[in-house]
Protein backbone atom coordinates (compact mmCIF):
# COMPACT_ATOMS: atom_id res chain seq x y z
CA UNK A 1 0.00 0.00 0.00
CA UNK A 2 2.80 2.35 0.97
CA UNK A 3 4.67 1.52 -2.15
CA UNK A 4 1.70 2.17 -4.37
CA UNK A 5 0.98 5.35 -2.48
CA UNK A 6 4.55 6.48 -2.89
CA UNK A 7 4.52 5.60 -6.56
CA UNK A 8 1.29 7.50 -6.95
CA UNK A 9 2.78 10.54 -5.29
CA UNK A 10 5.88 10.37 -7.48
CA UNK A 11 3.73 10.03 -10.54
CA UNK A 12 1.73 13.05 -9.51
CA UNK A 13 4.87 15.00 -8.68
CA UNK A 14 6.39 14.10 -12.03
CA UNK A 15 3.23 15.20 -13.81
CA UNK A 16 3.19 18.43 -11.84
CA UNK A 17 6.86 19.01 -12.66
CA UNK A 18 6.20 18.43 -16.34
CA UNK A 19 3.23 20.79 -16.17
CA UNK A 20 5.42 23.41 -14.50
CA UNK A 21 8.10 22.95 -17.16
CA UNK A 22 5.53 23.30 -19.87
CA UNK A 23 4.24 26.47 -18.20
CA UNK A 24 7.81 27.80 -18.00
CA UNK A 25 8.32 27.12 -21.68
CA UNK A 26 5.03 28.80 -22.52
CA UNK A 27 5.96 31.76 -20.33
CA UNK A 28 9.30 32.03 -22.07
CA UNK A 29 7.52 31.95 -25.41
CA UNK A 30 5.13 34.64 -24.17
CA UNK A 31 8.05 36.71 -22.88
CA UNK A 32 9.78 36.39 -26.25
CA UNK A 33 6.59 37.38 -28.01
CA UNK A 34 6.31 40.37 -25.70
CA UNK A 35 9.88 41.45 -26.45
CA UNK A 36 9.20 41.05 -30.17
CA UNK A 37 6.06 43.07 -29.75
CA UNK A 38 8.02 45.79 -27.97
CA UNK A 39 10.65 45.72 -30.66
CA UNK A 40 8.07 45.97 -33.38
CA UNK A 41 6.29 48.68 -31.45
CA UNK A 42 9.53 50.67 -31.20
CA UNK A 43 10.19 50.11 -34.89
CA UNK A 44 6.70 51.26 -35.68
CA UNK A 45 7.18 54.33 -33.49
CA UNK A 46 10.43 55.15 -35.30
CA UNK A 47 8.69 54.72 -38.64
CA UNK A 48 5.87 56.92 -37.47
CA UNK A 49 8.38 59.57 -36.33
CA UNK A 50 10.11 59.35 -39.70
CA UNK A 51 6.82 59.77 -41.51
CA UNK A 52 5.79 62.59 -39.19
CA UNK A 53 9.14 64.32 -39.75
CA UNK A 54 8.68 63.88 -43.47
CA UNK A 55 5.20 65.36 -43.29
CA UNK A 56 6.51 68.20 -41.15
CA UNK A 57 9.22 68.76 -43.75
CA UNK A 58 6.59 68.79 -46.45
CA UNK A 59 4.59 71.22 -44.39
CA UNK A 60 7.66 73.47 -44.12
CA UNK A 61 8.17 73.26 -47.85
CA UNK A 62 4.50 74.03 -48.46
CA UNK A 63 4.66 76.92 -46.02
CA UNK A 64 7.74 78.24 -47.80
CA UNK A 65 5.92 77.92 -51.11
CA UNK A 66 2.89 79.66 -49.62
CA UNK A 67 5.12 82.44 -48.31
CA UNK A 68 6.71 82.76 -51.73
CA UNK A 69 3.27 82.92 -53.33
CA UNK A 70 2.11 85.49 -50.76
CA UNK A 71 5.19 87.60 -51.36
CA UNK A 72 4.77 87.20 -55.10
CA UNK A 73 1.11 88.14 -54.80
CA UNK A 74 2.00 91.10 -52.63
CA UNK A 75 4.64 92.11 -55.18
CA UNK A 76 2.13 91.67 -57.97
CA UNK A 77 -0.40 93.72 -56.02
CA UNK A 78 2.20 96.41 -55.41
CA UNK A 79 3.10 96.30 -59.10
CA UNK A 80 -0.55 96.64 -60.00
CA UNK A 81 -0.95 99.56 -57.63
CA UNK A 82 2.21 101.17 -59.01
CA UNK A 83 1.03 100.50 -62.57
CA UNK A 84 -2.39 101.91 -61.71
CA UNK A 85 -0.80 104.98 -60.18
CA UNK A 86 1.46 105.38 -63.19
CA UNK A 87 -1.45 105.04 -65.60
CA UNK A 88 -3.57 107.41 -63.53
CA UNK A 89 -0.71 109.90 -63.34
CA UNK A 90 -0.11 109.57 -67.08
CA UNK A 91 -3.78 110.05 -67.89
CA UNK A 92 -4.12 113.04 -65.55
CA UNK A 93 -0.89 114.49 -66.90
CA UNK A 94 -2.22 114.00 -70.42
CA UNK A 95 -5.49 115.69 -69.53
CA UNK A 96 -3.64 118.61 -67.92
CA UNK A 97 -1.33 118.82 -70.93
CA UNK A 98 -4.28 118.80 -73.33
CA UNK A 99 -6.01 121.47 -71.24
CA UNK A 100 -2.88 123.62 -71.24
CA UNK A 101 -2.43 123.09 -74.98
CA UNK A 102 -6.05 124.06 -75.61
CA UNK A 103 -5.65 127.17 -73.49
CA UNK A 104 -2.44 128.02 -75.34
CA UNK A 105 -4.14 127.41 -78.68
CA UNK A 106 -7.09 129.60 -77.68
CA UNK A 107 -4.71 132.33 -76.54
CA UNK A 108 -2.70 132.12 -79.78
CA UNK A 109 -5.84 132.19 -81.92
CA UNK A 110 -7.31 135.19 -80.11
CA UNK A 111 -4.07 137.19 -79.87
CA UNK A 112 -2.99 136.48 -83.46
CA UNK A 113 -6.47 137.02 -84.87
CA UNK A 114 -7.03 140.24 -82.92
CA UNK A 115 -3.67 141.58 -84.11
CA UNK A 116 -4.53 140.68 -87.71
CA UNK A 117 -7.86 142.45 -87.29
CA UNK A 118 -6.09 145.60 -86.11
CA UNK A 119 -3.64 145.34 -88.98
CA UNK A 120 -6.50 145.10 -91.47
CA UNK A 121 -8.03 148.28 -90.06
CA UNK A 122 -4.62 149.99 -90.24
CA UNK A 123 -4.07 148.90 -93.86
CA UNK A 124 -7.56 150.03 -94.79
CA UNK A 125 -6.84 153.45 -93.29
CA UNK A 126 -3.66 153.83 -95.35
CA UNK A 127 -5.07 152.39 -98.59
CA UNK A 128 -8.60 153.74 -98.34
CA UNK A 129 -10.18 150.41 -99.32
CA UNK A 130 -11.03 147.26 -97.39
CA UNK A 131 -10.44 145.12 -100.48
CA UNK A 132 -6.98 146.66 -101.09
CA UNK A 133 -6.16 146.07 -97.44
CA UNK A 134 -7.23 142.42 -97.78
CA UNK A 135 -5.09 141.99 -100.92
CA UNK A 136 -2.03 143.52 -99.26
CA UNK A 137 -2.43 141.34 -96.18
CA UNK A 138 -2.51 138.24 -98.40
CA UNK A 139 0.66 139.36 -100.19
CA UNK A 140 2.36 139.95 -96.82
CA UNK A 141 1.35 136.49 -95.54
CA UNK A 142 2.55 134.78 -98.71
CA UNK A 143 5.87 136.64 -98.60
CA UNK A 144 6.47 135.74 -94.95
CA UNK A 145 5.66 132.08 -95.64
CA UNK A 146 8.54 131.76 -98.16
CA UNK A 147 11.25 133.94 -96.62
CA UNK A 148 13.42 133.94 -93.47
CA UNK A 149 11.24 136.67 -91.97
CA UNK A 150 8.21 135.90 -89.82
CA UNK A 151 4.77 137.37 -90.40
CA UNK A 152 4.76 139.92 -87.52
CA UNK A 153 8.09 141.31 -88.74
CA UNK A 154 6.90 141.63 -92.35
CA UNK A 155 3.56 143.11 -91.26
CA UNK A 156 5.35 145.79 -89.22
CA UNK A 157 7.55 146.58 -92.26
CA UNK A 158 4.50 146.97 -94.49
CA UNK A 159 2.90 149.36 -91.99
CA UNK A 160 6.04 151.50 -91.86
CA UNK A 161 6.27 151.69 -95.64
CA UNK A 162 2.58 152.54 -96.00
CA UNK A 163 3.10 155.33 -93.47
CA UNK A 164 5.72 156.83 -95.86
CA UNK A 165 3.14 156.70 -98.68
CA UNK A 166 4.85 153.82 -100.47
CA UNK A 167 2.40 152.55 -103.15
CA UNK A 168 0.73 149.22 -102.37
CA UNK A 169 2.15 147.62 -105.53
CA UNK A 170 5.72 148.46 -104.39
CA UNK A 171 5.45 147.16 -100.84
CA UNK A 172 6.57 143.56 -101.34
CA UNK A 173 9.34 144.51 -103.80
CA UNK A 174 10.78 147.06 -101.35
CA UNK A 175 10.54 144.69 -98.36
CA UNK A 176 12.15 141.95 -100.47
CA UNK A 177 15.16 144.13 -101.41
CA UNK A 178 15.65 145.38 -97.85
CA UNK A 179 15.25 141.78 -96.66
CA UNK A 180 17.96 140.53 -99.05
CA UNK A 181 20.45 143.04 -97.60
CA UNK A 182 19.39 142.34 -94.00
CA UNK A 183 19.64 138.57 -94.53
CA UNK A 184 23.06 138.86 -96.23
CA UNK A 185 24.46 141.13 -93.51
CA UNK A 186 22.76 139.15 -90.74
CA UNK A 187 21.01 142.27 -89.49
CA UNK A 188 17.43 142.76 -88.29
CA UNK A 189 15.07 143.87 -91.05
CA UNK A 190 13.82 146.61 -88.74
CA UNK A 191 17.28 148.22 -88.57
CA UNK A 192 17.55 148.71 -92.35
CA UNK A 193 13.87 149.61 -92.61
CA UNK A 194 14.27 152.40 -90.05
CA UNK A 195 17.09 154.04 -92.07
CA UNK A 196 15.19 153.58 -95.35
CA UNK A 197 11.94 155.18 -94.12
CA UNK A 198 13.90 157.99 -92.48
CA UNK A 199 15.67 158.79 -95.77
CA UNK A 200 12.38 158.54 -97.71
CA UNK A 201 10.66 160.98 -95.35
CA UNK A 202 13.58 163.43 -95.60
CA UNK A 203 13.96 162.98 -99.36
CA UNK A 204 17.74 162.67 -98.99
CA UNK A 205 20.43 160.83 -97.06
CA UNK A 206 22.76 162.83 -94.84
CA UNK A 207 26.21 161.70 -93.80
CA UNK A 208 24.71 160.19 -90.64
CA UNK A 209 22.10 158.30 -92.67
CA UNK A 210 24.83 156.93 -94.97
CA UNK A 211 26.79 155.74 -91.94
CA UNK A 212 23.66 153.94 -90.72
CA UNK A 213 23.33 152.27 -94.16
CA UNK A 214 26.95 151.18 -93.89
CA UNK A 215 26.30 149.79 -90.40
CA UNK A 216 23.25 147.97 -91.74
CA UNK A 217 25.29 146.03 -94.33
CA UNK A 218 26.09 148.23 -97.35
CA UNK A 219 29.63 149.33 -98.27
CA UNK A 220 31.16 152.36 -99.98
CA UNK A 221 32.04 150.12 -102.94
CA UNK A 222 28.35 149.16 -103.30
CA UNK A 223 27.36 152.83 -103.38
CA UNK A 224 30.20 153.76 -105.80
CA UNK A 225 29.40 151.01 -108.31
CA UNK A 226 25.67 151.74 -108.24
CA UNK A 227 26.20 155.48 -108.85
CA UNK A 228 29.00 155.02 -111.44
CA UNK A 229 31.59 156.73 -109.24
CA UNK A 230 34.86 155.56 -107.81
CA UNK A 231 35.47 154.99 -104.14
CA UNK A 232 38.01 157.83 -104.29
CA UNK A 233 35.40 160.28 -105.58
CA UNK A 234 33.01 159.29 -102.80
CA UNK A 235 35.82 159.71 -100.28
CA UNK A 236 36.52 163.23 -101.56
CA UNK A 237 32.80 164.08 -101.38
CA UNK A 238 32.65 162.72 -97.83
CA UNK A 239 35.69 164.79 -96.84
CA UNK A 240 34.40 168.05 -98.34
CA UNK A 241 32.79 170.79 -96.30
CA UNK A 242 29.35 169.74 -97.47
CA UNK A 243 30.02 166.05 -96.83
CA UNK A 244 28.61 163.08 -98.75
CA UNK A 245 24.93 163.44 -99.41
CA UNK A 246 22.64 161.31 -101.57
CA UNK A 247 19.11 161.85 -102.76
CA UNK A 248 16.43 159.29 -101.97
CA UNK A 249 16.42 158.30 -105.63
CA UNK A 250 20.16 157.60 -105.50
CA UNK A 251 19.71 155.50 -102.36
CA UNK A 252 16.91 153.59 -104.12
CA UNK A 253 19.25 153.04 -107.10
CA UNK A 254 21.92 151.60 -104.78
CA UNK A 255 19.41 149.21 -103.14
CA UNK A 256 18.19 147.99 -106.53
CA UNK A 257 21.75 147.49 -107.81
CA UNK A 258 23.00 145.40 -104.88
CA UNK A 259 19.89 143.16 -104.90
CA UNK A 260 19.55 142.66 -108.66
CA UNK A 261 21.32 139.96 -110.69
CA UNK A 262 25.07 140.44 -110.35
CA UNK A 263 24.65 142.37 -107.10
CA UNK A 264 26.28 141.31 -103.85
CA UNK A 265 22.99 140.42 -102.11
CA UNK A 266 21.11 138.97 -105.08
CA UNK A 267 19.20 135.74 -104.34
CA UNK A 268 20.30 135.48 -100.69
CA UNK A 269 16.78 134.87 -99.40
CA UNK A 270 16.33 132.00 -101.85
CA UNK A 271 19.56 130.44 -100.63
CA UNK A 272 18.56 130.88 -96.99
CA UNK A 273 15.15 129.40 -97.77
CA UNK A 274 16.62 125.89 -97.91
CA UNK A 275 18.06 126.04 -94.37
CA UNK A 276 16.35 124.34 -91.44
CA UNK A 277 16.13 127.59 -89.46
CA UNK A 278 14.18 129.29 -92.24
CA UNK A 279 11.92 126.27 -92.65
CA UNK A 280 11.14 126.46 -88.93
CA UNK A 281 10.34 130.14 -89.37
CA UNK A 282 8.06 129.28 -92.29
CA UNK A 283 6.35 126.67 -90.12
CA UNK A 284 5.60 129.35 -87.53
CA UNK A 285 4.15 131.51 -90.30
CA UNK A 286 1.95 128.59 -91.38
CA UNK A 287 0.61 128.25 -87.84
CA UNK A 288 0.02 132.00 -87.71
CA UNK A 289 -2.06 131.78 -90.89
CA UNK A 290 -4.04 128.91 -89.34
CA UNK A 291 -4.69 130.95 -86.19
CA UNK A 292 -5.88 133.87 -88.27
CA UNK A 293 -8.19 131.63 -90.30
CA UNK A 294 -9.67 130.14 -87.13
CA UNK A 295 -10.19 133.61 -85.68
CA UNK A 296 -11.89 134.82 -88.84
CA UNK A 297 -14.26 131.85 -88.58
CA UNK A 298 -15.21 132.31 -84.93
CA UNK A 299 -14.92 136.08 -84.57
CA UNK A 300 -18.61 136.72 -85.55
CA UNK A 301 -19.76 134.41 -82.74
CA UNK A 302 -17.33 135.96 -80.26
CA UNK A 303 -18.44 139.42 -81.30
CA UNK A 304 -22.10 138.47 -80.82
CA UNK A 305 -21.47 137.08 -77.34
CA UNK A 306 -19.51 140.17 -76.35
CA UNK A 307 -22.33 142.39 -77.59
CA UNK A 308 -24.76 140.52 -75.34
CA UNK A 309 -22.43 140.80 -72.35
CA UNK A 310 -21.94 144.51 -72.97
CA UNK A 311 -25.70 144.98 -73.25
CA UNK A 312 -26.09 143.31 -69.85
CA UNK A 313 -23.28 145.18 -68.09
CA UNK A 314 -23.67 148.59 -69.71
CA UNK A 315 -26.95 149.46 -67.93
CA UNK A 316 -25.33 148.68 -64.59
CA UNK A 317 -22.86 151.48 -65.15
CA UNK A 318 -25.63 153.93 -65.99
CA UNK A 319 -28.06 152.78 -63.28
CA UNK A 320 -27.46 155.57 -60.83
CA UNK A 321 -30.46 154.50 -58.73
CA UNK A 322 -28.90 151.09 -58.05
CA UNK A 323 -25.61 152.51 -56.81
CA UNK A 324 -27.44 155.31 -54.99
CA UNK A 325 -29.40 152.65 -53.07
CA UNK A 326 -26.19 150.84 -52.19
CA UNK A 327 -24.65 154.11 -51.06
CA UNK A 328 -27.77 154.97 -49.06
CA UNK A 329 -27.67 151.64 -47.23
CA UNK A 330 -24.01 152.20 -46.38
CA UNK A 331 -24.80 155.69 -45.09
CA UNK A 332 -27.71 154.33 -43.05
CA UNK A 333 -25.43 151.77 -41.41
CA UNK A 334 -22.89 154.48 -40.69
CA UNK A 335 -25.60 156.66 -39.12
CA UNK A 336 -26.84 153.72 -37.07
CA UNK A 337 -23.38 153.17 -35.63
CA UNK A 338 -22.99 156.90 -34.93
CA UNK A 339 -26.37 157.00 -33.16
CA UNK A 340 -25.52 153.91 -31.11
CA UNK A 341 -21.95 154.32 -29.89
CA UNK A 342 -22.63 151.77 -27.15
CA UNK A 343 -22.65 149.03 -29.78
CA UNK A 344 -19.16 149.94 -30.91
CA UNK A 345 -17.99 150.21 -27.31
CA UNK A 346 -19.54 146.84 -26.46
CA UNK A 347 -17.90 145.17 -29.44
CA UNK A 348 -14.56 146.80 -28.62
CA UNK A 349 -14.81 145.82 -24.96
CA UNK A 350 -15.71 142.26 -25.93
CA UNK A 351 -12.65 141.96 -28.14
CA UNK A 352 -10.41 143.45 -25.46
CA UNK A 353 -11.87 141.16 -22.78
CA UNK A 354 -11.35 138.14 -25.02
CA UNK A 355 -7.72 139.09 -25.57
CA UNK A 356 -7.18 139.67 -21.84
CA UNK A 357 -8.76 136.35 -20.88
CA UNK A 358 -6.69 134.51 -23.42
CA UNK A 359 -3.43 136.17 -22.31
CA UNK A 360 -4.25 135.57 -18.64
CA UNK A 361 -4.99 131.89 -19.24
CA UNK A 362 -1.79 131.47 -21.23
CA UNK A 363 0.23 133.26 -18.53
CA UNK A 364 -1.27 131.16 -15.73
CA UNK A 365 -0.59 127.98 -17.66
CA UNK A 366 3.02 128.98 -18.24
CA UNK A 367 3.47 129.92 -14.59
CA UNK A 368 1.98 126.62 -13.41
CA UNK A 369 4.20 124.65 -15.75
CA UNK A 370 7.33 126.53 -14.72
CA UNK A 371 6.42 126.17 -11.01
CA UNK A 372 5.92 122.44 -11.38
CA UNK A 373 9.26 122.07 -13.17
CA UNK A 374 10.93 124.14 -10.48
CA UNK A 375 9.60 121.82 -7.76
CA UNK A 376 10.24 118.72 -9.84
CA UNK A 377 13.44 119.32 -11.81
CA UNK A 378 13.60 115.68 -12.82
CA UNK A 379 10.05 115.65 -14.19
CA UNK A 380 11.16 115.98 -17.79
CA UNK A 381 13.73 113.19 -17.36
CA UNK A 382 11.06 110.98 -15.79
CA UNK A 383 8.66 111.74 -18.59
CA UNK A 384 11.30 110.85 -21.14
CA UNK A 385 12.10 107.61 -19.27
CA UNK A 386 8.41 106.74 -19.14
CA UNK A 387 8.13 107.29 -22.86
CA UNK A 388 11.21 105.13 -23.37
CA UNK A 389 9.74 102.42 -21.11
CA UNK A 390 6.47 102.60 -23.00
CA UNK A 391 8.26 102.20 -26.31
CA UNK A 392 10.21 99.23 -24.96
CA UNK A 393 6.97 97.72 -23.67
CA UNK A 394 5.49 98.04 -27.11
CA UNK A 395 8.54 96.25 -28.49
CA UNK A 396 8.18 93.38 -26.02
CA UNK A 397 4.46 93.14 -26.73
CA UNK A 398 5.24 92.92 -30.41
CA UNK A 399 7.74 90.12 -29.76
CA UNK A 400 5.15 88.25 -27.66
CA UNK A 401 2.57 88.57 -30.39
CA UNK A 402 5.11 87.38 -32.96
CA UNK A 403 5.98 84.33 -30.83
CA UNK A 404 2.28 83.56 -30.31
CA UNK A 405 1.64 83.74 -34.02
CA UNK A 406 4.64 81.49 -34.70
CA UNK A 407 3.45 78.94 -32.09
CA UNK A 408 -0.04 79.02 -33.50
CA UNK A 409 1.30 78.39 -36.98
CA UNK A 410 3.31 75.39 -35.69
CA UNK A 411 0.25 74.03 -33.92
CA UNK A 412 -1.78 74.35 -37.08
CA UNK A 413 1.06 72.70 -39.03
CA UNK A 414 1.14 69.78 -36.57
CA UNK A 415 -2.64 69.42 -36.84
CA UNK A 416 -2.30 68.74 -40.52
CA UNK A 417 -0.92 65.15 -39.68
CA UNK A 418 -3.90 62.72 -39.59
CA UNK A 419 -2.97 59.16 -38.31
CA UNK A 420 -4.42 56.25 -40.28
CA UNK A 421 -4.39 52.44 -40.34
CA UNK A 422 -4.72 51.95 -36.59
CA UNK A 423 -2.19 54.61 -35.63
CA UNK A 424 -4.79 56.12 -33.31
CA UNK A 425 -4.13 53.29 -30.84
CA UNK A 426 -0.38 53.76 -30.71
Amino acid sequence: MATMFTVGIEVQASAAQQAIMRMEREFEKLTGSTRELERRTQSLEREYDRVANGVAGMNRVMEEQNRFVREGTAGLTAWRVAAGNMISSTVMGGVRSLTNQFQQLSSNVINTGAQAEKTAVSFETFLGSAQKAKDVMKQVRDFAATTPFELPEVTAAAKQLLATRTPANELIDTISRLGEIAAGADKPLSQLLFVYTQIKNQGRATGEDINQLLNAGLSMDDIARALGKSAKELGQMKGSSQGLKLSFEEVQKVLIAVTSEGGRFFGLMDKLGSTTAVKMSNLNDAFTKIYQSIYEGISPAISGVLDVVVDILDPLGENKTLWADVNAQALNFKSYLEDNPAIIKTASDGIQDGIKVGLTAATDLAKGLLGYLEKNPDAIAKAVSQVDLFVKGLGEAYKLIALSVEGWEKLIGAGRITPTNGAEGI
